[in-house]
């Protein structure tokens, strides 16, 4: 993929100017969340900017991704969901996904925890976008709702 290749910029070059015009990209449901409750009094008129994840890809595999917004860090997420430092997603729904200190997402039968498995299409967005071969690559991701999308690519 990347043998024979010069290091100019091919898109400066080859791309004919133009303007993309798209819809924004609307936040997580957890931050949406978030949001609400922190604005209850502006409910309704948020035109704030959605989250993004940055996600850090290493030879094909996510470790870790840092959840942020313009103004705010909302957390690290890890490989396998685990959340540090995180404002958004509280104590509480915390336990209730991964039973306390740290156990298996599903263990409660009762649970209505859908952090992981929205965890696992932002995992699979950022995979995809990383060719074969590539050490490390950054891939920012808008989440979108419940269908995450690519922001941008970065070395």
């Amino acid at each position: 993929y990347i043998e024979g290749r010069s290091c100019t910029n091919w898109a400066l070059y080859k791309c004919p100017p133009g303007v993309v015009v798209e819809e924004l990209a609307q936040p997580s449901p957890f931050y949406a969340n978030f949001q609400t409750a922190l604005f209850k009094e502006r409910a309704g008129e948020l035109k704030e900017p959605p989250d993004e994840i940055k996600c850090h890809v290493v030879w094909g595999k996510v470790f870790v991704a840092e959840w942020v917004t313009p103004k705010l860090m909302l957390g690290y997420i890890f490989r396998h969901g685990f959340v540090k430092n995180t404002i958004v997603i509280s104590p509480e729904y915390q336990r209730m996904c991964y039973g306390g200190e740290r156990i298996d997402a599903g263990t409660n039968p009762h649970s209505v925890c859908n952090f992981p498995k929205w965890w696992a299409k932002v995992v699979d967005v950022a995979e995809r976008a990383v060719p074969k071969g590539v050490d490390y690559l950054r891939v920012d991701i808008f989440p979108n709702g419940w269908s995450p999308v690519i922001n941008e690519l970065s070395v």
